[in-house]
């Protein structure tokens, strides 16, 4: 085939007329490799092809013969002087790019890459190399590459001695697809920073998981072994274009994508120094991997074994530092907040007391020298009798006796030695207006207080004011538990059981502050004991079961058996406290109750940061039981000792002369009595029916229960054989928490038995050995209610004493005496017994209304339903100018 040769521009006038007069064929076209660059581009900027470029002459000939025909030769392609070597064309050239038509490109050109595959098109212009261990690329286009074609991947490991041709195609044009990275391998969140780690050349520890295992289906099949990589970073290092290590990890969420958080003492060593310095933590320490297991990775060594011989576990660098999973509780736990707010409201109160027994109550009793000079003789009476009446307030009585309730009752403006009755209008009157105002203010500030604070809850012997304390004692908790931020919940409730332990026994020992101080009577504040212990069980109840899946796991530690054990006791006490038990089955009642002991030690036990508030509960505890025993030290023989009727006992004995001596012996008292001859251990509280003048303590035991039934019983025998018994003693304890004295009329009601705790006031105001202490009484009314008449002879010719005393002394108020029979016929009982249930309302109606300006009192003894309904209608009738206290005994032992 010969090689056709042209003149240029002849060639090109060819060309044109060619191309706008023939229809180009695809017979009339010559098919370039797909990566050819373009002829036109090559021949107006004279760029030279490669030596090794192939002879296209005679391929190319047909193409030129059937666009020039015979007319001319075209220059030569080949050879060293041919257009390919030396492109001479000119700039007019026609564009033969039609003629020439690229192949399209291989299917397979493009490959997929990994997201964080380097910029290939960068990186090779930057001349940097691929890694050693980089898959063959040749291997791969060895398909589609031209046979002159220099090896890729030596050219890769070797950018800079390799550029590429300015023709050569884009190395963007091979990489099509980025494949997702699919590792995600779940750490803990405190597992070090990977990539920070790997830079550094920290080895992973020799028994880390196996991370090879766990990517091996997304590494490349060349890929070197991860965990070889991970235990020697610094002979391993990763390309700057490697993944980041860290994208390929994830923070786990169950529990383990987080730092523990254990909750330490204040005085807790610190847990980072004490480590470094391999100090072992005691035997009885409690489990520390159980509290954090949930965070640890499965194959960690056990924590506890590392904290008894740190010398043998060493903390890598890497490792979070100890003190960040550790939150140090503060000093002020719930528990000494609490106590704090409870001591300070104690205190609070007795300050109180003390302020108002002292008359610091804003009244006042004597007037300025300019009200003296123009006081009626009226008013200068009633100002003798307000002087008069201050005595009365501060009477015989022992001042730590007087409550602060006692400082605010009683009369402002009654007369002593008068018998005329005084309407309080037509005094006052005679009284400057600044004086009237005032006791007109104070009368409908304590009607007022009167119905806020000792009104009863219905269906309850609850008052109002008691329910106000237990709402401020729970609110003082709830405070306690959210003060102490720094404290979770399950520790905080278990700070409160603790705390409120402590204020749980001092209303339950016989001789505590509130009696000494606060002139608290026990038989009130064993009201406040059964609430305190429901509160305290259900804080620990709370408590326990924050942890009782903790218990369920290591049930065999001691901080968790411990603590059950203690709660169990306190649930065994709580179960025996309902008024059934209470009063049929005593003794279950009575023994149950020394399950407080195990409370106690498995309290103590349980937990060093309840030990002050069990050490002092036991100090107030012990204080009481060594009082007691002096108390009850010897025991002293009855001087009467029998039965009256079937179902009751009398019992007189005399006097303790240590309890005399220290005028212990009030009015309205109980004491704890045992019969040794009987039992050794059964001690039950009875009501004083003696006065507190007299040189006998007198008890009336009626036959209630199991124990009382046989003290009945004994005292039967003994009376049949007239002889007299031995009898042990604790108390007298309470007393009255109201000054009888400073009322106008008195109204005193008892239901069966509980008439004696009335027999001992009229025996104060009448009996022989009476007190003679100045009083504000006018007239008393002692209602008596009984079932059967038989009844009436323990007590009847002492009431008739009392009548013939009021008579026979106008200095005594006079009496009157209602004796009701509620289960006898009529007709089977004589004058002054009464067939029939009293009428309460006509009884507080001939009081109040026959002394309209004498404040009133009602004191009632006896059973329940009575009770409240002397409470409901006596509350009901304070009004601004009509004063009805309401006082009852609990009897709720």
């Amino acid at each position: 085939m010969r090689t056709p040769k042209m003149n240029g521009r002849i060639g090109v006038n060819v060309v044109i007329a060619l191309a706008l007069n023939v229809q180009v064929t695809s017979a009339q076209t010559f098919v370039l490799p797909w990566w050819h660059p373009r002829l036109m581009h090559i021949g107006q900027n004279r760029i030279a092809g490669p030596a090794t470029h192939s002879a296209v002459d005679s391929t190319i000939a047909s193409v030129l013969n059937a666009h020039l025909g015979d007319e001319d030769d075209h220059d030569s392609f080949d050879g060293p002087n041919g257009l390919i070597r030396r492109p001479d064309w000119e700039s007019d050239h026609p564009n033969i790019d039609p003629y020439f038509v690229p192949a399209p490109p291989p299917s397979n050109m493009a490959v997929d890459v990994f997201s964080f595959h380097p910029d290939v098109v960068s990186t090779y212009a930057a001349g940097i190399p691929v890694p050693s261990n980089h898959p063959s690329v040749h291997s791969r286009y060895s398909a589609i590459l031209p046979a002159s074609h220099p090896n890729i991947d030596a050219q890769l490991a070797d950018p800079t001695n390799h550029p590429l041709p300015w023709w050569h195609p884009s190395l963007s044009k091979f990489v099509s697809g980025i494949l997702p990275i699919n590792v995600s391998i779940a750490v803990s969140g405190f597992h070090p920073n990977a990539d920070a780690a790997y830079a550094a050349g920290v080895p992973y520890h020799t028994n880390h998981p196996s991370v090879q295992a766990l990517i091996l289906a997304e590494l490349p099949a060349n890929h070197t072994h991860v965990d070889t990589m991970l235990q020697n970073p610094s002979r391993y290092p990763l390309p700057a274009w490697h993944a980041s290590l860290e994208s390929m990890m994830s923070r786990s969420s169950d529990g383990r994508g987080s730092l523990p958080k254990i909750s330490i003492s204040y005085d807790h060593p610190d847990v980072g120094a004490a480590y470094n310095r391999n100090e072992a933590v005691p035997t009885n320490h409690p489990s520390v991997h159980n509290l954090v297991r949930g965070h640890l990775p499965p194959n960690h060594p056990g924590i506890d074994a590392m904290m008894k011989n740190p010398s043998a576990y060493p903390i890598p660098a890497w490792h979070p530092a100890l003190n960040d999973m550790v939150t140090r509780r503060s000093f002020w736990s719930p528990g000494l907040i609490f106590s704090l707010m409870g001591f300070v409201s104690l205190i609070i109160a007795y300050i109180a007391r003390i302020c108002f027994r002292d008359g610091w109550d804003g009244t006042r009793v004597s007037p300025t020298p300019e009200e003296k000079n123009t006081q009626s003789p009226a008013a200068r009476d009633l100002e003798r009798n307000a002087i008069a009446e201050k005595h009365v307030m501060h009477d015989r009585l022992p001042r730590r006796c007087l409550s602060t309730r006692q400082m605010h009752q009683g009369l402002k403006t009654h007369r002593v030695d008068d018998p005329a009755y005084y309407d309080y209008q037509e005094v006052a009157q005679h009284v400057p207006r600044s004086r009237v105002a005032k006791e007109v203010s104070t009368s409908r500030v304590h009607a007022l207080w009167v119905r806020l604070t000792e009104s009863r809850i219905r269906g309850s012997q609850w008052a109002t004011g008691d329910a106000l304390f237990a709402v401020l004692y729970i609110l003082f908790n709830i405070i306690a538990l959210f003060a102490a931020t720094t404290y979770t919940l399950d520790r905080a409730f278990g700070s409160l059981a603790a705390a409120n332990t402590m204020f749980l026994v001092i209303p339950a020992t016989r001789n505590n502050v509130l009696t000494w101080f606060l002139g608290l009577s026990f038989d009130h504040i064993i009201l406040h004991h059964r609430f305190l212990g429901r509160v305290t069980v259900l804080l620990s109840l709370i408590h326990g079961s924050l942890y009782f899946e903790r218990f369920l796991q290591s049930s065999s530690e001691y901080v968790y058996w411990t603590g059950m054990a203690a709660l169990c006791c306190g649930l065994g006490i709580a179960a025996t406290t309902t008024d059934f038990i209470r009063r049929k089955v005593f003794n279950l009642f009575f023994w149950t109750h020394y399950l407080f002991f195990g409370f106690f030690v498995f309290a103590y036990i349980h937990v060093k940061q309840a030990r002050p508030f069990l050490l002092t509960a036991i100090a107030i505890y012990s204080l009481d039981k060594v009082l007691r025993f002096l108390w009850t030290l010897l025991p002293r023989h009855t001087v009467v000792f029998r039965n009256r009727g079937d179902r009751t006992a009398q019992v007189c004995w005399p006097k303790n002369p240590l309890t005399r001596m220290m005028g212990r012996h009030k009015v309205g008292q109980y004491v704890f009595v045992n019969f040794p001859e009987l039992s050794l251990t059964e001690w039950h509280p009875f009501s004083v029916s003696s006065g507190p003048n007299e040189d006998f303590i007198e008890l009336h035991i009626r036959n209630l229960g199991n124990h009382t039934k046989k003290i009945v019983e004994f005292s039967k025998k003994c009376a049949e054989n007239g002889r007299q018994v031995l009898i042990r003693s604790d108390g007298p304890y309470g007393y009255l928490d109201f000054n009888y004295r400073r009322y106008g009329v008195v109204t005193l009601v008892g239901g069966g038995i509980g008439i004696t705790p009335i027999i001992s006031i009229l025996k104060d105001i009448y009996g022989e050995k009476r007190s003679h202490a100045p009083h504000c009484m006018k007239w008393v009314y002692v209602v008596w209610v009984m079932p059967h008449s038989g009844e009436a002879e323990l007590f009847m010719d002492d009431l008739a004493a009392f009548q013939a005393a009021a008579a026979a002394d106008k200095s005594l108020p006079g009496i009157t005496v209602l004796v009701h029979c509620t289960r006898e016929k009529d007709g089977a009982v004589r004058p002054p017994i009464v067939v029939g249930r009293p009428d309460f309302n006509q009884i507080l109606n001939a009081a109040t209304l026959r002394f309209r300006a004498a404040p009133a009192l009602v004191f009632a003894c006896g059973p329940g339903r009575m009770v409240n309904e002397l409470w409901d209608k006596s509350t009901a009738r304070n009004t601004s100018s009509q004063r009805v206290d309401f006082h009852h005994e609990t009897f709720e032992f």
